[in-house]
């Protein structure tokens, strides 16, 4: 009886550069549902866990956060001078540096939403024949000036001076509205937020509501999640994409008719604790001297940045 070893495994075969190299395969349906619920699910520890740390903003009060958001919005909105936005910009830079927030978690959502709502909205501004100026860029340049109807287009395109001034104004508002918004919902717990509300008589029923939108949103992403999951066990890997879409679109009445008996059994415990429908969102604290001081601080520098 011969005991010689079997053929490959006395071999050494060599990988190839093609086997070493990974292939890229595209996310499934199911797979890209998971990872967006996942970054949902993370994107609110990420807020809890920056509300809860010890920090400048996260000491003080709720209320007086509420009236630094809407006070600071108004002078963003109403100042024009690009040298009081920039001014802004470093002060919220140096609140966010002392609450202990995450910088490139912050300013990555600014940059790419301030680049879509503000610079490619009001791009067309920095052109001549909708701002008028000194042109610094040629772009097109025609014979003769253009006019149909009551347009009038010069014979030279360009982008002129006061225009960019004009997109970087704009651009530099909607930033510093973002950095603010997020510098304040980030830096305070949720429901301090929704209480802080009834400050400018918002009512309470709505207040109830968004409330149990938030949480609800949560109980359906877990439902959808555990779907999903479900699912997915339950398939081969190599199901193709039209499957998995007719599938999933399937299951969508599914998800629904759970998320609905959910919402149900949460009034229903809503009813058992004593709930009839009047709702009672209030503070019982005293706004204390420390916030009505950093009130006052935030105040002054609001209006040092409006007469900038």
């Amino acid at each position: 009886m011969s005991n010689a070893l079997p053929l490959f495994l006395q071999t050494n075969e060599e990988h190839s550069k093609k086997s070493s190299v990974k292939k890229r395969h595209s996310l499934s349906f199911i797979d890209r549902t998971l990872k967006s619920i996942a970054e949902l699910i993370k994107i609110v520890y990420f807020q809890s866990d920056t509300a809860s740390r010890r920090g400048l903003l996260q000491q003080v009060d709720a209320r007086v956060k509420s009236i630094f958001l809407f006070f600071f919005i108004l002078i963003i909105s109403l100042n024009r001078q690009i040298s009081s936005q920039f001014f802004i910009s470093a002060f919220f830079f140096v609140l966010i540096i002392s609450s202990g927030v995450n910088l490139a978690f912050i300013y990555k959502k600014v940059v790419v939403l301030s680049f879509f709502f503000g610079f490619l909205v009001v791009a067309p501004a920095a052109l001549n024949f909708i701002t008028d100026g000194e042109i610094i860029l040629n772009i097109v340049h025609f014979k003769k000036d253009l006019s149909f109807w009551i347009y009038h287009v010069p014979s030279v395109i360009g982008v002129t001076k006061e225009g960019c001034l004009v997109v970087l104004g704009f651009y530099m508002k909607v930033a510093n509205s973002l950095t603010l918004t997020l510098m304040i919902v980030y830096t305070t717990p949720f429901n301090e937020i929704i209480k802080s509300l009834r400050l400018f008589r918002v009512p309470a029923m709505f207040l109830l509501v968004i409330t149990l939108t938030y949480k609800f949103i949560f109980i359906l992403a877990q439902t959808t999640e555990e779907t999903y999951f479900a699912m997915k066990s339950r398939w081969w890997r190599n199901t193709r994409e039209s499957q998995m879409d007719k599938i999933v679109a399937g299951r969508i009445t599914h998800i629904f008719r759970k998320s609905w008996i959910k919402y149900e059994e949460i009034y229903r415990a809503m009813s058992a604790r004593g709930y009839t429908g009047a709702v009672n969102i209030s503070y019982s604290q005293k706004i204390k001297y420390p916030d009505i001081a950093f009130l006052v601080f935030f105040l002054a520098i609001g209006v040092l940045c409006y007469f900038i």
